[in-house]
């Protein structure tokens, strides 16, 4: 091909050297050309110096340029003989040029020039200078341009750039074997070496270009179209193609675009520009501007650089090779220290140290090196020594692997012997060093000393210490990891750790007996911590103790046993905390010297104080732990402290957040409570634990020297909070059994709580009064009150088994929100039989059951005396559900719960208001008291029982609650004062309907109470003082069989019997239709008023029949008015009439009113209406006999009575 161009070349160079023959072959046709007739002056080529820049294209850099033009010999306007050199300077600083020597000559009847050069031209790429011969043949015309430039490489064309042998893929053949300080490893590799050359290029190529337009100063535009040819040895030859524009504004400034794309360079755009100065032209261009001599001082048009193009060549072939095991962290090669039991020399494989004292001694921190102990025997160490920093101390007992360049993991020779190598005395470990396969003992100070580094690693080893800590850590700001080691402190601890960023224990174990402090203490955990697997024994302090860290902490798999103080103790921690699946038996609470609050006994299973951050308990198993009695001393209070004997106890003095779980937990047999919290704020889950048999103080509660009190214990969960705070708070799926005072106890508490699935059964004890030997009525399942009665909870108890408790089921008192109470199975309360005293009945303060929940309560004398006086008045307890004392908003719904056997009452509401829904509920098998009403007493036993003194209350009784088989009436409710004595602003009002339910066989006797006495009303409903009721439906129930009234509604009777009067209550609205009365001892309706005045419906009753006493009794005496329409009823069997009018005789003017229309009722008996020095009116007196099926008699006669045209 080289060949082929330099014909070509010579070819044309002959044709250029001979234009007047070529001229002479022209047509006669031909347009006659321009003369050249200027002077020589004005037609001289001038010398001109010019600079640009040339952008990158097929073979070489972009580069930077300064040319010069010199002409050697010219005629003018005929010929010229011309010097061109350029200096390049490349994108990459390197530098290049070229020289060359051209010659033109110009035909004037052709207007065209023919020329050739001949040229030098050089490159430095950077790593290669190449050299190369440049030739070429023009023509120019004032249209058309014809070029052909060929370029010739000389010297060293090809040259290696860089060469580099890749080893890779080493497959090991043989064993690891050591040789000096390094392991080497036999293999086979696969050798890949890439040699890098440049080439310059031998090339040709040819361009045709034609002027495309012209600007009036001269200036024009031409493009340009070519193909060129490269070739070099090693690579490819390629054709490519070439498109450019060249614009020529002046003479002085050249610019181009361009594009060329081959095979090999690919696509490539190109960009010129470039200033000369002078211009290219002669003086006298203007005067003849179409003569083509003006062109004659142009610069050479081809590519300037010469180009080069780089070759890649790989050879790849695989043979043995032998490697020195490299690490990977930095790249070099391991070097290993040797230690062998009878070596003496430098601590290489062959001539080993004999202690590891000189291998410690000889060891370079700098990742590499490791002190390699190839005997499980004694080292012959038996002083303390140091692991410098960054060096691996590893023992050939186990098995030890180390991370390679070429292999990953690769086990030492000798490793896995089964013996590790004994060592006495103490090892001091700095940064980043690692012991492994060691059998340590210390009988003078710590095992292992960790101090003011970041991280360590301890491995399969054995660390034991009678004197110090086995493992002391102090200021460390990474990881202390430990992986299949145990630790030993005998009488002293396991692990001593200050200031830690985190430390990690897998596998192995941790053990500390009779450790004179705790058995592991760490303080100052900002990291991670993660302790598993570890039994510590009568250690005299903690068992764990973890203070003071932000950590995230995991304990786990421990076995504590007999621990004074605390089994674990987490205090002043915030973070994640994680205990898990330890057994902590047994631990001793200790009273201080000068027990305080702040200084407190001791003995808790799991304590965590002062904690805040995400915290769980899961799994545990926390039995036996013994507690100090608390202290109450109202004259310096700080001298008073709570009772210890926890299983877990979470206290904060002042309030912390939390997201807090207890769960899957066995805490049994503990001194006072089984979980306890104080002052937490968050969301707290209690779930599935079994928490039995806290045994509790019996406590004891002194109003007149209160220093002599002591505060009840035995919570199976408790849960106090000091203030109200709000919480999102779960307890499920407990089992709580056999507990003292309380199986769920909480105060204070705000938010939503839901108490939910768990069984809560034989919860006892009581707290005994001094010198009375009345019992405090602890020993409730359930109990929630809220001190400073304000603030709303969300409040679901749900699903539970309540059974065989001492007191109440559930205690709610001072709670205000929404509550509901449903599904729930409550079974067997027995508490004390009493009855209530009329004179503070609507006045009962069950509250004063939960007042002292505190030792700070012992400070409020008012609330002692109150406590002491309730309980001195001997209220009845046994209560199945009590809620008492919500005097702010309250939306109450107890729903579908089966209430049986309860003592005193069913279901108790006391002094509520707002909205209270009753539904779905069996109550059954009350025991009561009777109580003599001569001496003010009003017996207890109601299935359900409700009294309401202040504000309003919406009373909803309905959906098929059964209510049969108790002791005393099925529902009682009193409304209104009857003393008159409470500071109430505004009368009590209430909206109440019963409706749909099944009241029967109430007034039975039961195993705990018996009387003959005539007792026991389906409905009772009491209107006291000034209480008004806006609106009484009562309607669509089943009242069957009852040993009293199926329903009485009195106004002013306790009134009266307290007070002389019967008040001025209010019964409006009130309506008694569509229920079924039978069988009842007495009356089947029984409304007896004293005073103040009713508006009352009886209709569309489809059976009141077979009652003892009349069908329906109406009795309206004192001050009291009745209006009422009794209508529709079927009145059938009842003795001796089935309805009974009858006015207090006495009375006379001034005495009660009663106005009735009695209206399509159907009786088998007669009516008799009364009047007995009352009022009587009858509502279409005439008639009133032919309108009712039966006589209607009147007593003494009819003119007793007067005619009303309507009573309501």
């Amino acid at each position: 091909m080289i060949k082929a161009a330099q014909t070509i070349f010579l070819g044309i160079l002959v044709a250029g050297m001979f234009p007047y023959t070529i001229a002479a072959q022209t047509t006669e046709a031909e347009t006659v050309p321009p003369q050249t007739t200027g002077s020589a002056a004005d037609l001289e080529i001038t010398p001109r110096v010019g600079a640009g820049y040339n952008s990158s294209a097929a073979g070489h850099d972009g580069f930077g340029r300064f040319e010069g033009f010199v002409p050697l010999l010219q005629n003018p306007g005929k010929d010229l003989l011309f010097l061109e050199g350029r200096l390049l300077l490349d994108n990459g600083a390197n530098l290049g040029g070229n020289v060359l020597v051209g010659y033109r000559t110009f035909n004037p009847e052709l207007n065209r020039t023919f020329g050739g050069y001949l040229g030098y031209d050089n490159r430095d790429t950077g790593d290669s200078t190449f050299n190369q011969i440049g030739l070429g043949l023009e023509s120019l015309g004032e249209i058309w341009d014809l070029r052909l430039n060929g370029y010739i490489p000389v010297g060293d064309t090809r040259q290696v750039v860089a060469s580099n042998t890749v080893e890779s893929n080493f497959q090991q053949t043989g064993a690891p074997f050591f040789q000096g300080n390094s392991l080497l490893i036999p293999g086979n590799s696969t050798f890949q070496t890439t040699t890098i050359q440049e080439a310059a290029m031998s090339g040709l190529d040819l361009e045709v270009g034609a002027k495309i337009t012209e600007f009036a100063n001269g200036g024009e535009v031409r493009g340009y179209g070519g193909i060129y040819y490269y070739d070099a040895s090693g690579s490819p030859n390629t054709v490519g193609g070439k498109l450019r524009v060249e614009v020529k504004p002046t003479d002085y400034l050249n610019l181009g675009l361009g594009l060329q794309h081959d095979d090999l360079f690919g696509t490539n755009i190109l960009f010129t520009v470039g200033g000369t100065f002078p211009g290219t032209r002669p003086a006298g261009y203007r005067k003849e501007p179409e003569s083509i001599w003006a062109r004659m001082g142009e610069s050479v048009s081809r590519t300037a650089s010469i180009v080069v193009d780089q070759q890649v060549e790989s050879e790849t072939f695989t043979g043995p090779s032998t490697v020195t095991a490299t690490n990977p962290a930095t790249g070099q090669p391991w070097v290993f220290v040797h230690v062998t039991e009878g070596g003496n020399s430098d601590g290489t494989f062959e001539s080993p140290f004999a202690t590891v004292q000189e291998g410690v001694g000889v060891a370079q921190s700098d990742g590499n090196y490791i002190i390699y102990v190839r005997s499980g025997a004694a080292s012959g160490d038996t002083g303390p020594i140091t692991i410098p920093a960054k060096v691996q101390l590893l023992s050939a007992g186990v098995l030890q692997e180390i991370d390679t360049q070429q292999l990953g993991l690769v086990a030492l020779p000798f490793s896995n012997s089964g013996q590790l190598t004994n060592f006495t005395g103490t090892i001091t470990m700095e940064d980043q060093s690692v012991l492994s396969g060691f059998n340590l003992t210390s009988n003078n100070g710590p095992g292992i000393i960790a101090r003011n580094l970041d991280f360590v690693t301890i491995r399969d080893s054995s660390i034991t210490s009678s004197s110090e800590a086995a493992l002391f850590v102090e200021n460390t700001t990474g990881t202390i990891a430990l992986t299949n080691t145990n630790l030993t402190g005998n009488s002293v601890p396991a692990l001593v750790g200050t200031n830690i960023h985190s430390l990690t224990f897998t596998g192995g174990s941790l053990t500390s007996s009779n450790s004179s402090t705790n058995g592991i203490t760490l303080n100052g955990i900002t990291g991670n911590l993660s302790l598993a697997n570890g039994q510590i024994t009568d250690s005299q302090a903690e068992g764990i103790l973890v203070e003071n860290s932000i950590g995230a902490i995991a304990i786990s798999d421990f076995e504590i046993n007999r621990g004074q103080n605390r089994g674990i103790l987490l205090r002043q921690v915030d973070g994640t905390v994680a205990i898990a699946n330890n057994r902590i038996r047994d631990t001793v609470g200790v009273l201080p010297g000068n027990p305080t609050r702040d200084n407190p006994p001791t003995g808790q299973g799991i304590g965590l104080f002062e904690a805040t951050g995400t915290i769980e308990i899961t799994d545990n198993e926390i039995t036996g732990t013994t507690g100090v009695d608390g202290n109450i001393d109202t004259i310096n209070p700080e001298n008073s402290y709570l009772a210890s004997g926890q299983g877990i106890a979470f206290l904060n003095t002042t309030v912390g957040a939390v997201n807090l779980n207890i769960a899957g937990n066995q805490i049994t047999g503990n001194a006072n409570q089984g979980i306890s919290l104080t002052n937490l704020s968050g969301a707290i889950a209690i779930t599935n634990n079994d928490i039995f048999d806290t045994t509790g103080t019996a406590g004891n509660i002194d109003n007149i020297n209160p220093s002599n009190s002591e505060l009840f214990t035995g919570q199976g969960i408790a849960f106090h909070n000091d203030r109200l705070q709000t919480v999102n708070l779960t307890i499920d799926n407990n089992n709580l059994r056999r507990n003292t005072s309380r199986g769920i106890s909480l105060v204070n508490l705000l938010g939503e709580i839901n108490i939910t699935n768990n069984e809560i059964r034989d919860t006892r004890e009581e707290m005994l009064l001094p010198v009375t030997n009345l019992g405090f009525p602890t020993g409730q399942g359930i109990v929630f009150t809220n001190d400073r009665r304000r603030g709303e909870v969300v409040l679901n108890i749900a699903n539970n088994r309540i059974l065989r408790n001492i007191n109440q089921g559930i205690l709610l008192t001072e709670i205000n929100g929404t509550i509901t109470i449903e599904n729930n199975r409550i079974t067997d309360t027995r508490g004390k039989l009493a009855v209530f005293n009329q004179d503070n009945l609507t006045n009962l303060d069950f509250s004063a059951f939960t007042a002292i929940n505190d030792i700070n309560d012992f400070n409020n004398q008012a609330a002692l005396d109150s406590t002491v006086a309730v309980i001195q008045s001997r209220l009845p307890t046994g209560q199945g559900i009590l809620v008492g004392n919500a005097i702010d908003r309250l939306n109450l719904t107890i729903n579908n719960n089966q209430v049986l056997n309860s003592g005193s009452h069913g279901i108790a509401l006391t002094n509520l208001r707002d909205l209270v829904t009753i539904t779905g509920n069996t109550v059954t098998g009350t025991s009561g008291a009777i109580g003599d009403a001569n001496n003010g007493e009003f017996s207890t036993g109601e299935g359900i029982f409700v009294t309401h003194i202040n504000r309003r209350l919406n009373l909803t009784i309905a959906e098929g609650n059964q209510i049969r088989d108790n002791f005393e009436n099925g529902i009682v409710m009193i409304i209104g004062e009857p003393t008159g004595n409470l500071p109430v602003t505004a009368p009590p009002r209430a909206d109440i309907t019963i409706s749909d339910n099944i009241v029967e066989n109430n007034g039975i006797d039961t195993a705990n109470s018996t009387s003959n006495e005539i007792r026991g009303d389906g409905i009772r409903v009491f209107l006291e003082g000034n209480a008004i009721v806006n609106r009484l439906d009562i309607n669509n129930n089943r009242i069957i069989g009852n040993r009293d009234d199926g329903i009485q509604i009195s106004q002013g009777e306790l009134t009266t019997a307290i007070s002389g009067n019967g008040g001025t209550s209010q019964l409006n609205n009130a309506t008694i239709s569509n229920n079924t009365i039978e069988n009842q001892v007495q009356q089947g309706i029984n409304v007896t008023a004293v005073g103040g005045n009713a508006n009352l419906t009886i209709a569309n009753n489809p059976s009141i029949s077979r009652n003892g006493l009349e069908g329906i009794f109406i009795n309206a005496a004192g001050t009291a008015q009745i209006n009422t329409d009794i209508q529709l009823n079927t009145l059938t069997d009842n003795h001796p009439n089935n309805i009974l009018l009858f006015g207090l005789s006495g009375i006379a003017i001034t005495g009660g009113r009663l106005c009735i229309n009695l209206n399509n009722n159907n009786s088998s008996t007669n009516y008799l209406l009364t009047n007995n020095g009352s009022t009587l009116e009858v509502e279409s007196l005439a008639d009133v006999d032919m309108r009712n099926a039966g006589d209607v008699g009147f007593t003494p006669l009819i003119n007793a009575a007067v005619n009303a045209a309507n009573c309501l």
